[in-house]
């Protein structure tokens, strides 16, 4: 197991996750936990060998006061989605969904947006759902990488 953990000051610096899936989304306390399975799996390098030499990796989110979701559908549509509140409501929408991690970015003030592409699984294809991208946007303050 390795272990990465960030601050304000260096929040550029961590691993975008670009074209990885996330399994799992979920909150504890103030933490957004994002999970991301088969690493090895996904990404590769140029060669053709796996890009993460980690399986997993459990990403850890602290933050203070805010983590809103916004889900996106139809022709500039969405929904906001308070998931300190609302993680039930978040779930449900995105049941069965798998998350294509894409972009995150950091703005001015520090803020963390994470960017991703919902796709859900059928018969050995992904299709679009109601819901075809979630950002979600919080004031993290630490941000822990366990790769395993």
């Amino acid at each position: 197991m390795n272990t990465q953990i960030y601050s304000k000051d260096n929040f550029m610096e961590m691993d975008p996750m670009h074209d990885s899936n996330a399994s799992k989304i979920q909150l504890e306390n103030n933490i957004l936990i994002i999970t991301y399975d088969d690493l090895d799996k996904g990404v590769q390098n140029a060669d053709g060998s796996p890009y993460y030499k980690y399986n997993r990796l459990v990403v850890k989110y602290e933050f203070d006061s805010f983590c809103d979701g916004k889900l996106y559908y139809g022709k500039n549509n969405y929904k906001i989605i308070d998931l300190q509140e609302q993680l039930d409501a978040f779930n449900k929408l995105t049941n069965g969904c798998i998350f294509m991690s894409y972009k995150y970015s950091v703005d001015c003030f520090n803020e963390i947006t994470l960017s991703f592409d919902i796709r859900k699984p059928r018969k050995d294809r992904c299709l679009h759902n109601k819901y075809w991208e979630v950002e979600i946007s919080l004031d993290a303050t630490k941000v822990t990488y366990d790769w395993m």
